[in-house]
């Protein structure tokens, strides 16, 4: 979507540049990300707010912990000539509930989406469990991106710019790894459920919760269960992952009670750990 813009000329400094060249593949672009907090909704306006006013991210990932405060991000990147024209941004964190990205070339808003896990999955321009957003950049531009960030979960953002077959072949190798370790909890889950089913000990079953649940809250935050099982849902899939959380401490509470008799054994360790569990 191209929409003429009304702020004056985007200034900027070769320090906090963003380059794209022809040898580019991928590229952090965490140390050159500048933030602020503003309520506001109109990037332009964002846009005019004086260098001062921003702060500076030194780090390749934006690390602000939880907040309740609506956040802009800010960075600008330019390209050189014969550079790939497709690229992907990839905000890295699964778990953000608003989120608005914004793409100007010089003067111009040439680009803009509006997702997060508080809106339905099919709002998301790429069909992905992460906010991965179709970059077009041309050759000798100099581009300014925004971000618009709301969020309830800690604000986490290892961000890259990637070459979209140079994404592809790592989403690949990412989706190996990941299935490898699904599966393998998959079967210690139904391996410990069988035992404890066959032998009759509470153990096994309380192990069997424990890696259920982890599971299930890896799954959660890789936001492969808001994809797949609740796309229509956000509100269910936001409140699930602490629910699994709990499942695991609850389980591993379990766990102990039955093999050590800690609360026959050591009843004072016991109630403080159910005391603890209360508040978690």
């Amino acid at each position: 979507m191209a929409l003429a813009s009304t702020n004056p000329a985007i200034t900027i400094g070769p320090d906090s540049n963003t380059q794209i060249t022809p040898f580019t593949q991928s590229v952090k672009i965490g140390r050159n990300v500048h933030y602020l907090i503003s309520d506001s909704l109109s990037p332009e306006s964002i846009l005019e707010i004086p260098e001062s006013q921003w702060d500076i991210n030194r780090t390749d990932t934006v690390s602000l912990g939880f907040q309740t405060e609506t956040y802009w991000f800010r960075t600008h990147i330019h390209t050189a000539e014969n550079i790939d024209r497709y690229w992907i941004l990839d905000l890295g964190n699964t778990l953000l509930d608003n989120v608005s990205v914004f793409i100007f070339n010089e003067n111009t808003l040439s680009q803009q989406w509006h997702t997060g896990d508080n809106l339905p999955f099919e709002n998301r321009p790429i069909q992905s469990p992460r906010f991965l957003f179709p970059i077009e950049l041309n050759p000798q531009q100099n581009y300014t991106l925004l971000l618009r960030i709301e969020s309830t979960e800690a604000i986490e953002l290892p961000l890259h710019l990637t070459e979209r077959f140079a994404h592809a072949v790592q989403n690949d190798r990412r989706s190996l790894v990941d299935g490898i370790f699904h599966g393998f909890l998959i079967i210690m889950t139904a391996y410990s459920l069988a035992i404890s089913i066959t032998l009759r000990d509470k153990s096994y079953f309380f192990y069997a919760t424990y890696v259920g649940s982890m599971l299930l809250f890896f799954v959660g935050q890789q936001g492969l269960l808001y994809q797949y099982f609740m796309p229509n849902w956000p509100a269910l899939q936001h409140y699930l992952i602490p629910w699994f959380s709990m499942g695991i401490f609850i389980s591993v509470a379990g766990f102990f009670e039955n093999l050590l008799q800690l609360s026959k054994n050591t009843p004072l360790i016991w109630r403080f750990f159910r005391f603890s569990l209360a508040f978690h």
